[in-house]
């Protein structure tokens, strides 16, 4: 076998081929293949019965590598044969595609989709926004053991596509969005008619229209708005907890979350153990190796493009942000500012020293601009290097109307920032308070 697999997991392997190799039945066919990859590649997660956002079942999912396989029962699998909902297996196999495609996140690795009951297998490339699918296997008949194992780290987990758990921000929208977010909406549901939820919701609302961001539709202030704000702000905030100490007691977490209209979550019944799941899965993902506004994913995710166009919320692509940072942050003056924040004498109330962004939304800019000096400090100011996460808060200044999205950016800030940083505060605030 190709892969460097001990002799201990070489048995469970071939134990787990024979599982396949005897499987009839599609049910069967499908554990005993998602045993297989689980065991060549221990670090991927594959799982069953997920759903796509059109509500379809997948046999077999996953979303770090952007792999789905449907799988059938022996001897029943060709791609042109009808099922009884009238579309051909490969038909199935493409709307599973389509229905998984997400454009914030997937854009660089498009999904792949097979076709198999084991010993034959098909799979195609989904490419968007063309919506057209590529062959990349077509019948291939599998015989014996090794060219099982061969295929599935060629064909299916390609190695650079493996890279890709290195930060996995397909599973956190998925994490978040399929396995939190209802339970979030069933504890609220349960929480309507008590006295301190109504007060927080009225806090939020009043939040809102000082910033004058929510339009005069009643319509529009919908409980679903509530609930999305509360569980952004939860997870920004949870955030910052961990880069700044990720070892960090489950109480220093809530008590990032004591104050504002999304504590109701602390108060509501349930609410303390559905803070305990968000911080197992906060404590998954290493937030500081962020490459772009990842926050600004869920966000876009979560709300309904119609309310974010009612909000005035248009947020810039990462590609831009950064490409725009480049040619505003040159070598010149970067050195100068790095120079000007290291100098004691510094005057706190100069205001020509550092970058502003006056609108900076979840933060996308300020990520880009913190990335960018922090790679020049490590370049050409190495004497400083120690000191990098100081010297980028005092000359990244954000603000925003939107008091969530300066809580988003205040957490987006804080991924560019070296991990851990030291406990400061980032210079992001409302426009509309005197808080940052």
């Amino acid at each position: 076998m190709k892969s460097g697999l001990m002799k201990q997991e070489i048995k469970t392997v071939t134990k787990n081929l024979l599982n396949l190799r005897s499987s009839e039945k599609e049910r069967g066919v499908e554990t005993a293949l998602k045993n297989v990859l689980e065991t060549i590649f221990s670090d991927i997660k594959w799982e069953q019965d997920q759903k796509t956002k059109s509500g379809h079942r997948l046999d077999l999912l996953s979303s770090s590598m952007r792999v789905l396989i449907e799988c059938k029962e022996k001897g029943n699998v060709d791609p042109s044969k009808p099922n009884p909902n009238h579309l051909s297996q490969k038909g199935q196999v493409e709307r599973y595609l389509r229905d998984m495609y997400n454009p914030m996140i997937d854009s660089q690795y498009p999904w792949h989709g097979f076709l198999t009951d084991g010993s034959l297998w098909w799979g195609w490339e989904y490419n968007y926004p063309e919506d057209n699918f590529k062959t990349i296997v077509h019948r291939k008949e599998i015989n014996t053991d090794s060219q099982l194992v061969t295929f599935i780290e060629d064909t299916v987990v390609v190695k650079d596509r493996r890279k890709l758990k290195r930060w996995g921000t397909e599973d956190m929208l998925r994490h978040f969005q399929i396995r939190l977010l209802p339970k979030l909406e069933g504890i609220m549901k349960k929480s309507e008619s008590k006295q301190e939820f109504i007060t927080k919701k009225q806090l939020w609302r009043i939040l809102l229209h000082g910033s004058g961001i929510i339009p005069e539709k009643e319509g529009l202030v919908l409980s679903e708005m509530f609930l999305i704000h509360s569980f952004i702000v939860s997870i920004a905030r949870l955030i910052i907890v961990y880069l700044n100490d990720p070892k960090a007691s489950n109480k220093k977490y809530k008590d990032q979350l004591s104050d504002g209209f999304q504590s109701w979550i602390i108060e509501a019944r349930d609410g303390s153990s559905f803070l305990d799941d968000l911080i197992v899965e906060i404590k998954k993902f290493d937030w500081g190796k962020a490459e772009k506004d990842v926050l600004k994913e869920i966000y876009h995710e979560l709300i309904n493009p119609k309310y974010r166009k009612e909000f005035g919320e248009f947020y810039t692509p990462d590609w831009l942000a950064e490409r725009m940072i480049d040619i505003v942050l040159d070598e010149e003056w970067m050195d100068d500012n790095i120079q000007r924040a290291m100098n004691p004498l510094h005057d706190e109330a100069e205001q020509s020293l550092g970058l502003l962004d006056p609108a900076c939304g979840s933060g996308t800019f300020l990520f880009h601009a913190a990335k960018r000096l922090r790679n020049r400090i490590k370049q050409k100011h190495r004497i400083y290097e120690h000191k990098t996460a100081q010297i980028i808060s005092r000359l990244i200044h954000g603000i925003d109307i939107h008091p969530i999205a300066v809580e988003m950016s205040r957490a987006t800030l804080s991924m560019a920032l070296p991990s851990p940083p030291p406990p400061i505060w980032v210079k992001i605030g409302s426009s509309t308070s005197n808080t940052g």
